[in-house]
């Protein structure tokens, strides 16, 4: 009696909503859409969208059999936007899949799937992947070597490259002859169908329902049996997301569909739905790449809507980098950590790209990496100068600078001192980000110099030398060893440096030279004096505060040199002689003089050279190495010296 008061039901239904007799439903997972295919009251199958509680006829989709065929099968893709159905139009002897697409409001008209998909056999009940990139169908083919021409039905599946092609379709491994109505469920993986095969030891002679999953590299679970079919015909499955059931339609005795259900129990794989829109002003159709987050392989081509709508259903067992893309416009970059989401989360973006590259340069010296002021212009490929793009000062050594993209533009790093350095943006490379920090390393024009140590007696080169060069205006300094008496260097090709060269058993030298008095590849001689008894050394810049044996802070750098030479050279004795210019007594200037001596020693002990190898003593102004006629002269006179004893 309930089965009865459930067909009276739908007889109401059927004569309420239009008078037309549903035969097939699907919806779609995240809209409410929802598409039947139905006999008119002519008794022509034809597609309604159930809006509220009407059926509206879709009259565009309808259109290709308006003149005699058949059309059947609607899938509705799982964000609502796509029809995909079977038809053939009057004069046309096979089913091809078509597709419609939702925008501006209707559905449009009707397009026909690749020829690399539809072959010279049937193709029915197209069932679309969540992600848009697998169509699963069933290939109808007649068997010409049997007598009565026997049906062949066997799922098949192609997949779409990242260039949006649809690949040749392949049987899927677990299809058999008799296998109808594939429908891909929302997890990607698993997949339901009617078949005529074996089950429970017997053939049924009406289709049952089956599922099986996708397993590894293709591989298919054996499919296991949901439910018998009905006495009367089983057709036209899909899954109800909202109700978790597995819903098909039973034909009655009185012609009429009646459809029902069964709660499916088996767990799908859990998946993440990420929706949004593109827009920069106005919607962008963007194009939508998903990348494995780990290995950066393509995993899904996809795209947006003519309105920026997007939907992806993906896979959690993975974690995505999604990229979103459209020619003249930034790419936006958008990481999906799916594993650490919650099973029910869903994500909503609002993807923004630009027409505008926001960049940010910090400019340094490619040898110290330190930060140096720089001029920088824009121009054309050509080299024609954008007068109108400036870049903005926005720290110490650091610029901004707003480009609009769809031109070619070169960007030139300038300073004196330094090669040029130019950066190309090409209209035909995308921007992956429309707002980078870069970093500008300034290459120093340099000269080659090759310094020669030899002894001054000999004129023979000195073995194992040690050169230290300290650049007198930058913080910078080179350390050489050579054990042949050549070294090569590469140098600033205007600063001055300060020289300190050493070696076993001479004295070392310290000297300044300017590399813009200095011809590329030319050779500095550098004389060494050997070790011996009354060899006199002044050394340069040991200062002491005025009137006072205090040593001034710029000394230490050249005592460290003494020191240096100490160590290196553990069985030489020095005689550490103070000098003074002639203002004062000469008693005085002795005394200080001494102080002065003494105030060095108590240095180079604290550096750890042994008292014993030192002497002091002050000369005060006795020895004067020019006349004290000038502050200058008399500056060279007060000086510290050691003796070779």
């Amino acid at each position: 009696m309930k089965k009865y008061l459930i067909l009276s039901f739908f007889l109401c239904l059927a004569f309420i909503c239009n008078a037309i007799d549903i035969i097939s439903r699907t919806e779609s997972v995240i809209s409410d859409k929802i598409i039947v295919s139905a006999y008119n009251t002519n008794g022509k199958v034809e597609f309604y969208e159930k809006i509220g509680n009407d059926y509206v006829e879709l009259k565009n989709i309808n259109s290709i059999v308006a003149n005699g065929g058949e059309i059947m099968s609607p899938f509705i893709s799982f964000d609502g936007r796509k029809l995909y159905f079977s038809a053939r139009y009057e004069g046309k002897t096979n089913f091809d899949i078509y597709s419609s697409l939702f925008e501006d409001g209707i559905w449009k008209s009707p397009e026909v799937l690749s020829i690399t998909l539809n072959s010279i056999y049937d193709e029915l009940y197209p069932s679309l992947s969540p992600q848009g990139n697998e169509i699963f169908f069933v290939r109808r083919q007649i068997d010409q070597s049997s007598k009565s021409q026997r049906e062949i039905n066997s799922i098949y599946t192609s997949v779409k490259d990242l260039n949006g092609k649809w690949g040749t379709p392949k049987k899927i491994i677990i299809s058999g002859d008799n296998d109808f109505y594939p429908v891909i469920l929302p997890d990607g993986e698993t997949v339901i169908f009617l078949s005529l095969r074996e089950a429970d030891g017997k053939v049924s002679k009406t289709p049952s329902l089956f599922y099986t999953k996708r397993l590894m590299n293709d591989n298919w679970m054996d499919p296991q049996m949901l439910s018998i079919g009905e006495k009367e015909l089983v057709s036209y499955p899909y899954y109800s997301e909202k109700e978790k059931t597995i819903n098909y339609f039973v034909k009655e005795k009185n012609n009429r569909f009646l459809e029902k259900s069964i709660d499916f129990k088996i767990n799908q794989s859990p998946s993440v739905l990420i929706v949004g829109k593109v827009l920069e002003e106005n919607p962008l159709s963007a194009q939508i790449t998903v990348f494995d987050n780990l290995t950066n392989q393509p995993l899904l081509f996809s795209q947006a809507y003519k309105d920026g709508w997007f939907a992806l259903l993906l896979p959690r067992e993975r974690d995505y980098l999604i990229d979103f893309y459209e020619k003249g416009y930034t790419h936006f970059f958008y990481r999906v950590y799916s594993s650490a989401l919650d099973d029910n989360s869903n994500l909503n973006l609002e993807v923004k790209l630009s027409k505008t590259l926001d960049l940010s340069f910090s400019i340094y010296d490619k040898l110290l990496y330190s930060p140096i002021e720089a001029r920088i212009k824009v121009t054309d490929i050509n080299n024609r100068l954008y007068s109108q793009l400036k870049p903005r000062k926005i720290g110490d050594c650091k610029y901004n600078l707003v480009l609009p993209l769809g031109r070619d533009y070169k960007l030139f790093f300038e300073k004196d001192g330094y090669e040029s350095h130019c950066f190309e943006i090409s209209k035909e490379k995308p921007i992956q980000f429309n707002v980078s920090e870069l970093d500008v390393e300034l290459t120093p024009n340099t000269k080659k110099l090759v310094f020669s140590v030899v002894d001054i007696e000999t004129q023979e080169f000195v073995n194992d030398i040690s050169i230290d060069l300290q650049n007198r205006i930058l913080e910078e300094e080179f350390d050489f060893k050579s054990e042949n008496g050549i070294v090569n260097a590469i140098l600033r090709e205007k600063d001055k440096y300060q020289m300190r060269v050493m070696a076993p058993g001479y004295i070392y030298k310290i000297g300044d030279f300017d590399m813009s008095q200095i011809e590329d590849k030319d050779t500095f001689f550098v004389e060494l004096l050997p070790i011996k008894e009354g060899v006199v050394v002044q050394l340069q810049d040991v200062n002491f505060a005025y009137n006072s044996a205090e040593l001034l802070e710029e000394s230490i750098l050249a005592l460290g040199d003494i020191v240096e030479f100490m160590q290196a050279n553990p069985e030489v004795r020095i005689l550490l002689a103070a000098h003074t210019d002639d203002i004062g007594g000469a008693n005085y200037n002795i005394k200080l003089s001494q102080m002065r001596a003494e105030s060095v020693k108590k240095y180079l002990v604290e550096q750890g050279i042994n008292a014993e190898r030192l002497e002091t003593k002050g000369f005060g102004m006795s020895e004067p190495l020019v006349p004290n006629d000038s502050e200058e002269n008399r500056a060279k006179n007060r000086r510290v010296e050691f003796r070779i004893l």
